[in-house]
């Protein structure tokens, strides 16, 4: 996307950071470190929503996603920022304040979901069923976790995805939680087989929209050239390495395709 409709300079780190697009019909969003921009024309014209509007990133792109009533969620290092008039103005979300939420998804029932990955407190996964405006924690508060990844699966909305790492103590671990009541009660996989770096760090990124168990997911860091892609065909009881490496930042799934 061009951004020929946004005027001005953006302070902090460059714009190659953008990392992602995201939106409904006619619209787009990008997230990138120096801010949100918006476009409501399909990318003709876009409009910079600034650090400083959003309560300040700390130089963290956050991620973005519309809220099943519309309104526009967007993480930050100092809770869950909400607007409910096109990114004017926003609040932060009750249950969030002051606190880092590295992840967000929204399922088709509309329940949105966080993850948090906070230096200072026990971390979390929350979860939200009056569309953001409020949150409650979902189970998996850890003093040792840092939870990065939550991801819903879009043709089940009561099967989650939880994504951590801990580094405390002799053996760092990743963690992958899995949730098939809503967050009600979770179990790990196991990662048998699965590779990581000295930061173990394994995120989904994709499941499969006509298939809850088909998942794909990022082992950050694992291979030489950067990132490890595995995939599960059993809702993340066992792993396969489909031997893609990289730089990973998203997976997309649109029927036989993966990209």
């Amino acid at each position: 996307m061009a951004l020929t409709g946004v005027s001005g300079a953006a302070p902090g780190p460059t714009p190659a950071t953008m990392r992602g697009v995201h939106g409904r019909a006619g619209e787009l969003v990008a997230e990138a470190s120096f801010g949100v921009v918006v476009s409501h024309d399909g990318g003709c014209s876009a409009r910079w929503i600034c650090p400083a509007a959003l309560g300040d990133l700390d130089d963290v792109a956050p991620a973005v996603r519309r809220g099943r009533d519309g309104a526009l969620l967007v993480t930050t290092t100092r809770g869950l920022r909400v607007s409910h008039d096109g990114g004017c103005s926003f609040a932060t979300a009750d249950g969030t304040d002051d606190t880092w939420i590295a992840a967000i998804d929204v399922a088709t029932t509309g329940e949105v979901w966080l993850a948090t990955a906070d230096g200072r407190k026990a971390n979390d996964v929350l979860r939200s069923t009056d569309g953001g405006a409020t949150f409650a924690p979902a189970g998996l508060r850890s003093a040792t976790i840092w939870w990065r990844g939550v991801t819903v699966a879009p043709g089940r909305a009561a099967r989650v995805y939880a994504s951590g790492y801990e580094v405390a103590g002799a053996a760092p671990r990743a963690h992958v939680a899995i949730s098939d009541d809503g967050g009600a009660h979770w179990a790990e996989s196991a990662l048998a087989g699965v590779a990581v770096a000295a930061t173990p760090l394994v995120i989904v990124k994709a499941v499969d929209p006509g298939n809850a168990d088909r998942v794909f997911a990022s082992s950050l860091g694992a291979a030489p050239d950067g990132d490890r892609l595995y995939r599960s065909l059993d809702g993340g009881a066992t792993w396969r390495d489909v031997g893609v490496t990289g730089a990973i930042t998203d997976v997309s799934i649109a029927g036989d395709t993966v990209i």
